[in-house]
């Protein structure tokens, strides 16, 4: 089945479940290579039904590009750009998710590693670009970001400690 360009949009891809598809997953992954060159990225999604297919598509072909994944899991799209710009090591991420659209809906955004986000136009645009032959598997880690990411909000909120009052 043809990929539709329609879904391919301004900030993301977003298409009914029927057409953000596991193959379109590998193009974002596949995009998401070549646009940033990255060597390590992070990958969340959110609780739709067809978000860890998704995901686990878009995982299987990193590794398979070599590229390393740390697998977050399922998160909020804050967590996400948490993750994707708080660790030095990371060179981009890809989430799983259809935002606030009805659960018919999913779909892809991507970003740099300063968090800026990758347009679904400009990853259907690289999604065939050829890609160097990898060296061996990437690895895949699980990252709990929960406890970093919670720390980092209550700081930046400034709140006293009152747990002892």
């Amino acid at each position: 089945m043809p990929i539709p360009h329609h879904i391919f949009r301004s900030y993301n891809i977003r298409g009914l479940l029927s057409e953000v598809t596991p193959e379109v997953a590998q193009k974002a992954a596949h995009a998401l290579i070549a646009i940033t060159g990255a060597k390590k990225v992070v990958v969340g999604r959110d609780m739709r039904q067809t978000s860890p297919e998704l995901a686990e598509a878009a995982i299987a072909f990193f590794l398979e590009q070599g590229v390393d994944v740390l697998d977050i899991g399922m998160c909020t799209s804050s967590m996400y750009n948490f993750a994707v710009t708080s660790r030095s090591d990371v060179g981009a991420g890809l989430m799983v998710t259809a935002s606030h659209n009805p659960a018919e809906y999913n779909g892809i955004k991507m970003a740099h590693r300063d968090g800026l986000p990758i347009a679904g136009t400009e990853v259907l645009a690289h999604a065939e670009d050829v890609l160097a032959v990898p060296e061996a598997e990437g690895k895949r880690e699980g990252y709990d970001v929960l406890g970093q990411y919670l720390e980092q909000c209550l700081s930046l909120a400034k709140t006293p400690d009152v747990r002892g009052a």
